[in-house]
C-alpha cells in the first residue's frame, strides 16, 4: 500500500534515527480514500435506499472534526515545511514533518 501511496508512515520529528525508529504510525494518505472509508461505507446502505438525511446527520456531527484532523493538519506540516526552507522561521526543519524522513538537500 506504501508503494501505491494509500499509506505513509509518520514517525515523530523528535525522534533521532527516524529509519530505525519502532514509533512510526501508518496513516491513509489518500484523502479522498479516507473520507469514504469513514462517512460513505459505513453508511452506503442507507445512501443507496435513498435515505441521505439519515446518513447526513451521522457524517455532519463528525465532518468538522474530520477535516480538522486531516486536511488541516496536513497544510499545517507543509506551511511549516515550506516556510522553514524559504528562511521564514527562525529554523530550518532537519525533517519533512510530514513523512518524517530526512529532509533532501
Amino acid at each position: 500500500m506504501r508503494d501505491l501511496h494509500l499509506v505513509e508512515r509518520r514517525i515523530p520529528v523528535t525522534e533521532r534515527h527516524p529509519e530505525r525508529s519502532r514509533r512510526g504510525l501508518y496513516d491513509l494518505s489518500d484523502n479522498y480514500l479516507n473520507f469514504y472509508l469513514r462517512f460513505v461505507a459505513p453508511y452506503r446502505e442507507d445512501l443507496e435506499q435513498g435515505y441521505v438525511d439519515r446518513a447526513w446527520q451521522a457524517i455532519d456531527q463528525q465532518l468538522n472534526a474530520f477535516v480538522g484532523a486531516t486536511a488541516f493538519e496536513d497544510l499545517c506540516r507543509r506551511w511549516v515545511n515550506l516556510r522553514g526552507r524559504r528562511g521564514y522561521l527562525p529554523f530550518v526543519p532537519s525533517r519533512w514533518v510530514v513523512t518524517g524522513t530526512a529532509r533532501p538537500r
